[in-house]
């Protein structure tokens, strides 16, 4: 396979801290100037962790394929602001969205990279036993008084052993010959898929990569978007994400498949709290919605993070 990575020459670093004799990863994030408070945001919260190394590039586009804003530049597409960070600093990404936060310590992301065994990490939502996605809204009674409740959004009831449904806001790679090809892979995918989400050719790169890759599934925690309210955030996305208005469909038209759903096995999500119901946050309580009524059904027991 020809690799087809360029250069970032377009780029200035924000902020760096790179310790010569880490062995261990390197976050690496990428905004653009109208994103510089929250990249200051996630600069901060890394900065709280003095095991932490990390770089900020400040840059002038992103590819339409992480925004339908964006550019028609694939300088700046993931898989190759990512692979220009391997090979710049010779050592495992941890490329994170400039729109997330590190609220902990990621030591999962310590114990992947020191097994030194592992090419490619992210979260993989046909692994995770309970994707279900959770969402707010506001009631406001007669009195004026405005309860939040929590009720079911989407979930993806399927598994697989050897496919990928991705999110790719945290994504690890190691500095290996496998990741290379499968960024390589990938981003030949987002140059052929004119306006498609680099997501969705990230899941359709890696279902039908031809060669042999290692991986190890993140959690939600490592990944945690704000509708997932019963795990608790380590690296943390705090809004509800983009809804992907405005991508294209990836649409190969050549017999293969993003998803090859023959292959999916069948689950159902949404054990926390049952569909159906909402989670009442003022009171703490689970109730059952019966014809626009909420009929008490019990009290939540789990830890919620909202």
């Amino acid at each position: 396979m020809t690799l087809i990575f360029k250069p970032i020459n377009d780029a200035l670093i924000l902020d760096a801290k790179l310790n010569a004799s880490s062995p261990s990863f390197v976050i690496a994030s990428m905004y653009t100037p109208s994103y510089s408070n929250l990249a200051l945001r996630l600069l901060n919260s890394v900065k709280q962790f003095e095991n932490l190394d990390f770089v900020l590039f400040e840059i002038p586009t992103i590819h339409k394929s992480i925004s339908p804003k964006g550019s028609d530049n694939t300088d700046f597409c993931k898989p190759n602001f990512i692979a220009h960070c391997l090979s710049t600093f010779k050592r495992p990404i941890l490329y994170l969205d400039c729109d997330v936060v590190v609220k902990k310590n990621p030591v999962l992301i310590e114990e992947i990279v020191k097994s030194k065994s592992i090419d490619f990490s992210i979260f993989n939502w046909l692994n995770d036993q309970d994707n279900a996605a959770y969402i707010p809204h506001k009631i406001t009674r007669d009195n004026d008084e405005t309860t939040t409740i929590y009720h079911f959004s989407h979930s993806i009831d399927y598994q697989s052993a050897d496919q990928l449904i991705c999110s790719g806001a945290v994504q690890l790679w190691n500095n290996s010959e496998p990741s290379f090809k499968l960024l390589s892979y990938w981003k030949s995918i987002i140059e052929k898929s004119h306006g498609a989400q680099d997501d969705h050719c990230l899941d359709y790169a890696f279902n039908n990569f031809q060669g042999r890759i290692n991986t190890r599934w993140l959690t939600k925690s490592y990944a945690r978007y704000a509708w997932w309210i019963f795990d608790e955030p380590i690296i943390d996305h705090p809004q509800i994400p983009y809804g992907g208005d405005g991508f294209k469909n990836l649409n190969p038209n050549d017999g293969t498949q993003r998803i090859y759903t023959d292959r999916l096995v069948e689950k159902r999500c949404g054990t926390n709290m049952p569909r159906g119901f909402v989670l009442n946050v003022n009171s703490n309580g689970i109730y059952r919605i019966t014809n626009k009524n909420m009929e008490f059904e019990c009290v939540n027991n789990l830890p919620l993070w909202i």
